[in-house]
């Protein structure tokens, strides 16, 4: 990936604040040497992040889960998914979705929301708009279940995970393309060519 793109796929992907700097060097350092083990890179990333004390999560998880994410096409795999479990679900069945990270989240927490019965709009004055209210689900309740502490003893990894569910209405299923024009930027950044 060139510089920019690489940026890109940081910051974006990744959430990362000091992506300009961590792309700049990496870049750098792949002109004089290849990068051959993760090592390597968590040297880089390291030495291009300033210190944060107070942080609990390792400097360079937003970088390494930028790079899974895009190599992975996890958020166009997540999207595909949910349009097409929902397009198989039959009325009144249950679409459960565990998230991992703030992005896939989001593009849950919108699919659901956007698409039920009691989708909220920007203001209650403004008048409904019954043309685009697609509506897929049910009256969806925003409510995650996080893992409990037990199960957080037994598995430290799900520390993270949110599972959000939602249930099927008896409505004619239609591609949701606000969805998709929703999370274009991220779907544009994995298409990028390698």
């Amino acid at each position: 990936l060139s510089e920019a793109d690489l940026k890109l796929v940081i910051k974006i992907l990744g959430e990362e604040k000091e992506a300009t700097k961590i792309a700049k060097n990496i870049v750098k350092y792949r002109k004089t040497t290849k990068i051959n083990n993760t090592s390597e890179l968590v040297k880089i990333i390291e030495k291009s992040k300033r210190k944060n004390y107070l942080s609990r999560i390792n400097p360079c998880t937003k970088t390494f889960q930028a790079l899974r994410i895009f190599v992975n096409k996890e958020i166009t795999e997540l999207i595909n998914g949910i349009i097409n479990a929902t397009k198989r679900l039959k009325p009144g069945g249950k679409i459960l979705v565990i998230s991992f990270h703030s992005l896939e989240d989001r593009i849950v927490k919108y699919f659901f929301n956007h698409f039920s019965k009691n989708k909220s709009r920007p203001s209650r004055y403004f008048p409904e708009n019954k043309a685009s209210n697609l509506v897929l689900f049910d009256d969806y309740k925003n409510k995650t279940l996080r893992p409990s502490k037990k199960e957080l003893d037994n598995n430290i990894r799900a520390r993270s995970a949110k599972l959000r569910f939602a249930t099927r209405s008896k409505n004619k299923f239609l591609q949701p393309i606000e969805l998709i024009r929703k999370f274009k930027r991220y779907l544009d950044l994995e298409a990028i060519n390698v």
